[in-house]
């Protein structure tokens, strides 16, 4: 009688071991599994890293390399070049009012686009494009259309700035930084004659209304005289700066007074 509990004790023991084993070993399989399917997405992962960093590096050792390149003198030769093939009289003219700072800035970044495109500006204006003039005209007109494009959004930079302040104040006339802007403009053309009507007219209505009215006026003006018009603009946008300015060099004059009594 006592040896047939012992027996299944002995038993139902061996069945528990047998089956902790196999989840044991079950458990190592699948941590195998895990570490041959990780390792090679890791590997992968260093490899695609590595690979950017040396992009990267490539891309930021090629900029000072590709302008060491570039004859000292390339934006007077560029100038020089412009003025003798250019016919357009707009671009011409814009490129010669472009100070010494201004072309040199300008040439870098018609040289980085160039070499985006695949050829050198410096081959273009340097009269080395004589061993090959197909070439050398397809490259000048797209140099042309790059310096085309330039001059169309500097002479535009006003009606860009106008268009933000515009819908900057269309979408929230009540600030007061944008309903500044309006109600100057708004005087500009009640002054230029390019809407009916007067100032005091406007400013008796309430102030919703009165943003109302402003928008619509300056619209209206826009589409009366458009030349007037961005007259006004101008004269509006140099007014801010100047007023800007002033302010500015009014905090930086009252900033040095404490500083140079302090000194005394």
């Amino acid at each position: 009688m006592t040896i047939l509990p012992l027996t299944v004790l002995l038993v139902g023991v061996g069945t528990v071991s047998v089956i902790v084993d196999r989840r044991l070993q079950a458990r190592k399989r699948a941590a195998a599994i895990m570490s041959e399917t990780a390792a090679p997405a890791a590997q992968a992962e260093s490899t695609t890293s590595n690979e950017k960093a040396s992009w990267r590096r490539g891309i930021t050792n090629w900029y000072p390399s590709f302008m060491r390149k570039q004859p000292a003198d390339l934006p007077q030769r560029f100038r020089t070049w412009a003025n003798n093939a250019i016919d357009d009289a707009a671009v011409k003219e814009w490129l010669n009012a472009l100070s010494d700072e201004g072309i040199e800035a300008f040439t870098k970044h018609l040289q980085v686009f160039c070499a985006d495109m695949g050829f050198e500006l410096s081959w273009l204006v340097t009269q080395q494009p004589e061993s090959n003039p197909e070439l050398a005209q397809t490259t000048q007109g797209i140099v042309l259309h790059y310096c085309r494009a330039c001059q169309q959004a500097a002479s535009a930079q006003d009606d860009f700035e106008l268009h933000k302040k515009l819908q900057a104040f269309e979408q929230n006339p009540t600030s007061k930084k944008h309903q500044a802007f309006a109600e100057k403009l708004f005087a500009k053309v009640i002054e230029a004659g390019l809407v009916a009507g007067s100032i005091s007219d406007y400013f008796g209505a309430s102030p919703k209304e009165r943003s109302r009215l402003m928008v619509e006026a300056i619209h209206k003006a826009a589409a009366t005289n458009r030349e007037a018009f961005n007259r006004a603009v101008g004269e509006t946008l140099r007014d801010n700066a100047a007023a800007s300015t002033a302010t500015t060099s009014a905090g930086a004059s009252q900033a040095q007074q404490p500083a140079a009594s302090t000194a005394a």
